[in-house]
């Protein structure tokens, strides 16, 4: 029997798109503040999950939701198994977007959308390869199972349920924001770093945040200063975005220690494996502020946002550099920033292996 898959991709394309714009069309950010015991991670990775397992209910293929935590897609039966390993939830969206992110557009023939390449396209190519196979008769002689997660891009909290419900299949790949394979992930190492020192006078930082998930630079980040020399940042700034090629906003405001500036900066937004794809508008706004006479547990702050963690892809100047035989150098993302006055919280780092 011959089967020409060529001729069932090009059959299927326009089905594959509309179930893609569908599935990007869910907001499937994990979202714990709205958890519950029926929606483990929030509702919209199991709204996304009800969506793929209604796609495969819809072609004949048996499913099973494991208590809305992961589902699985299986096909063919067997002694041995094997796992695809697919998710549906996707990082939150920067403010970095041109257009909405959960409104999939197509340009110049690909289709953007928050979770087009990470990982819902690719969990729809592996999952139209299944039909592929089913549609042309093959008959395998071990179980495939496709696998969908709902918290790969935090916690791992489905993948980890499933595991405990169910068997871990004997062979697994993942087509992870790419099709068909990933021989390899980095793994993921989070530090949170405070900060001492006294609280400044005169020059005073009164808040500082960027940042949404710790796999990603942050694009967007914004400030709050107050006390002496207002005029003179208020001056610099658009010098230091015209030389940067930024975009920004600064403007005036109150708060209950004075007059103030609330200073917002637009970087570039990348994945946390590529930073330097990216420009991290957070340690570009703390090096900016870093010229300025800020003193305390604020200088020391801006100085490591700003200093060591700018452009430190490799984790070089902070002291984590390292460099693996098979996954190559170990990537640092300073990623997460909140920094609030009189209370000492800073930001996670990414050094991945």
């Amino acid at each position: 029997m011959t089967f020409s898959y060529q001729e069932f991709a090009r059959e299927k394309m326009p089905a594959l798109l509309a179930d893609l714009k569908d599935l990007i069309a869910i907001d499937s950010v994990r979202n714990m503040d709205l958890a519950t015991p029926e929606f483990p991670v929030g509702p919209g990775p199991v709204k996304a999950l009800e969506k793929f397992l209604a796609l495969a209910d819809r072609d004949g293929f048996q499913t099973a939701n494991i208590d809305n935590y992961a589902g699985v897609v299986t096909f063919g039966q067997g002694n041995q198994e094997l796992g695809v390993a697919v998710h549906v939830d996707v990082v939150p969206p920067d403010e970095g977007w041109s257009q909405d992110p959960f409104t999939p557009w197509v340009k110049d023939g690909r289709v953007f959308g928050r979770g087009t390449s990470d990982n819902k396209g690719p969990a729809l190519a592996a999952y139209y390869a299944l039909l592929a196979l089913k549609e042309a008769g093959f008959q395998p002689k071990k179980k495939i199972s496709l696998i969908i997660g709902t918290d790969e891009e935090t916690d791992w909290v489905g993948m980890k349920y499933y595991l405990q419900k169910r068997p871990a299949p004997d062979w697994v790949f993942s087509p992870d924001s790419s099709f068909p394979i990933v021989t390899g992930q980095a793994g993921l190492a989070v530090l949170k770093t405070d900060f001492i020192g006294k609280e400044a006078t005169g020059l005073t930082l009164e808040s500082f945040f960027a940042g949404q998930a710790t796999n990603m630079i942050p694009a967007a980040a914004t400030a709050v200063v107050s006390g002496e020399n207002l005029e003179k940042i208020a001056a610099a700034f658009p010098d230091f975005l015209a030389k940067k090629g930024l975009t920004g906003e600064i403007k005036e405001t109150a708060s209950e220690n004075g007059n103030c500036l609330k200073i917002s900066l637009e970087g570039v937004s990348a994945h946390a494996s590529v930073p330097w794809e990216g420009k991290n508008g957070a340690c570009l706004l703390a090096s900016f502020l870093r010229d300025f006479p800020f003193t305390g547990r604020a200088k020391n702050f801006l100085d490591f946002a700003g200093d060591l963690e700018l452009e430190d892809y490799y984790g070089e100047k902070i002291g984590i550099a390292n460099t693996d035989s098979e996954m190559g150098k170990s990537i640092n993302c300073p990623a997460v920033f909140r920094y609030q006055r009189d209370q000492a919280e800073a930001l996670p780092a990414r050094p991945a292996t």
